[in-house]
């Protein structure tokens, strides 16, 4: 069977418009579910002091679960999505491509960024990788829940799969460095950040993140501090 194509975002978020109406509602994924990704990226429940991006967040079950731990915003391209979202989640939803780069413009840096099972979909996956990477800060985390080789449904368009290492390896090429990977059958979530090694491998250790901005007069990180932060740790 052949996956369907859509080469525009217009044409795809066209199609979930009909798609969302004609079910009323979404793709239901359970609360219990959806507390087990919040676990696994390890969102603590601090609404006022956290910032977390669904994107791609179609109608709202993930956010509606979010909100008791951070405070949200969702990107979506679909109307008729957002109109179950606004009803189900008590955040912003902006109709939003996660690939124009009017979202860095418009939204301040997250600290963690969610897709569930939208990404795969996603026209201009490239553009909407760096601008994810723009907006997670330097020491937040990435969450995205992806199909793997396993996958064999064909009921969405722009369906796209890969074994773990292929998701990995473009996930890297956009700056996004994989930590741990947990396969949930036909899928598979990636949690990583903008640093090749996780900053909790070292938080044990005697010089921390905060005594190299010291040294170094930093007062605002970058990746590449963030980077060079780790390899002074290695050499010590």
């Amino acid at each position: 069977m052949n996956r369907m194509r859509y080469g525009t975002t217009e044409e795809l978020a066209a199609w979930y418009d009909r798609k969302y109406t004609e079910m009323g509602d979404g793709w239901v994924t359970p609360a219990e579910e959806c507390n087990r990704h919040l676990d696994d990226l390890g969102v603590p429940f601090n609404p006022d002091g956290l910032r977390l991006l669904d994107v791609g967040c179609g109608a709202g079950h993930f956010l509606e679960q979010a909100v008791n731990r951070a405070w949200c915003v969702g990107f979506e391209i679909s109307k008729q999505a957002i109109e179950y979202a606004e009803r189900r989640a008590k955040c912003e939803i902006a109709q939003m491509d996660i690939a124009d780069p009017q979202c860095v413009k418009m939204y301040l840096e997250f600290d963690y960024i969610v897709s569930i099972g939208s990404l795969e979909h996603v026209v201009e996956l490239d553009r909407a990788l760096d601008n994810i990477h723009r907006l997670l800060k330097n020491t937040g985390k990435f969450y995205f829940y992806c199909p793997n080789e396993k996958w064999a449904h064909f009921d969405q368009p722009n369906e796209r799969t890969m074994t773990d290492e292929a998701w990995e390896e473009l996930f890297r090429e956009h700056g996004l460095y994989t930590h741990s990977v947990r396969r949930w059958n036909d899928s598979t979530a990636f949690i990583g950040s903008k640093a090749p090694k996780p900053i909790a491998a070292v938080t044990n250790n005697n010089y921390s993140l905060i005594d190299f901005m010291k040294k170094n007069n930093i007062s605002a990180l970058s990746s590449e501090d963030i980077i060079q932060w780790h390899t002074t740790i290695r050499k010590n």
